[in-house]
């Protein structure tokens, strides 16, 4: 069979045959990234008009990233499944490889990457208010009652669910496109400017100049972030949870900021004091040097951690590809890919 290589179902991906992607891994991304904004507006207008119909003003504090009840997460939500859709019909239709092959096997080691990416958020943002105290930023805490043991679980379900469909659309596909092509360095550079990218227009991010500014290397250093965790463990799951977790305890634990977005529905509420370039300002701890700080250290961890990645989707493509230009390259060289049918 010409195009495909044939081996054990392992790793993160079991199929018996992996073909080559339709189009060059740009062409892929590119197409991608249209089609996960034609969708999510597609499936965010419905949303956007009924709050619009019954409460302009409400729709007006989300637009700002005030959300002040949990349904609000509902146009988030619509936004998200659009993403989502582009996921599956690209991973399935254009790269015709299974959900799974994005990085969400269920290998043995996947529950404790799944706790590690926990323990890194943890890890994570006690050492950004470590940073701040020592550069000299202060907060004051007040004790919220806006938030019930029902609702803090509804938060974390939907923080796993948006953080997940981030990951599988920037490390889950976009990477692994482009990591079929192009170095892994190069790969990273590229999704993580993406992913920065992406997020370019939140809310707060550019009331200040510096902060901004610190906000969009922050955001690309979290996306060379998980992307490392990707290449160190072979999939999404430890990406995926400290994503989530992240988002969650900054949002509904200490009631700041998440990139720009504000909850209402929290345990208690940080106030802090400083330079913003310290502290973040209004986009939050994500636009701080604290924070720039932290994700230089963490990435640097991730190599510390003893792993042995199975073997993944895009590394079979990778090598089927350069046997295929190879072929190509010499005349009446037979691949050992091929059969005579």
């Amino acid at each position: 069979m010409e195009g495909q290589e044939r081996h054990k179902a392992r790793g993160t991906f079991a199929q018996p045959l992996v073909s080559v992607p339709l189009f060059h891994p740009l062409i892929r991304v590119l197409l991608f990234v249209i089609a996960a904004v034609v969708f999510a507006i597609a499936l965010t207008l419905p949303g956007v008009v009924l709050i619009m119909m019954k409460d302009p003003a409400r729709l007006e504090l989300i637009v700002k990233g005030h959300l002040l009840r949990f349904s609000d997460n509902l146009v988030l939500a619509g936004q998200y499944a659009g993403i989502l859709a582009a996921v599956v019909l690209f991973c399935r239709v254009v790269d015709r490889r299974p959900l799974v092959s994005l990085g969400l096997g269920t290998e043995k080691s996947f529950v404790q990457q799944s706790l590690l990416g926990l323990v890194f958020a943890v890890w994570q943002v006690a050492f950004i208010f470590l940073i701040i105290f020592l550069l000299g930023g202060r907060w004051e805490m007040t004790l919220e009652q806006t938030l019930t043991p029902l609702g803090l679980f509804g938060y974390a379900v939907f923080f796993l669910f948006q953080g997940g469909i981030e990951e599988l659309a920037d490390r889950g596909y976009v990477l692994q496109a482009l990591l079929t092509r192009y170095s892994p360095v190069t790969s990273v550079a590229l999704s993580s400017c993406l992913f920065s990218g992406a997020h370019a227009l939140n809310p707060g991010l550019f009331d200040s100049p510096l902060t901004g500014s610190i906000g969009i290397v922050n955001l690309f250093l979290y996306g060379v972030f998980a992307a490392v965790s990707f290449l160190r463990f072979g999939t999404l799951w430890f990406a995926i949870v400290n994503h989530a977790a992240w988002n969650w305890i900054l949002g509904n634990i200490l009631g700041t900021a998440v990139s720009g977005l504000t909850l209402s529905e929290r345990l208690v509420t940080f106030q802090f004091s400083g330079p913003d370039w310290v502290t973040g300002g209004p986009f939050g701890l994500e636009g701080s040097v604290a924070c720039t700080l932290t994700l230089v250290l963490a990435t640097a961890l991730l190599y510390l951690i003893p792993s042995q990645p199975p073997r993944t989707w895009w590394q079979a493509v990778r090598d089927l590809t350069r046997e295929q230009d190879r072929h190509l390259a010499v005349p009446n060289h037979k691949s050992p890919y091929e059969q005579d049918a």
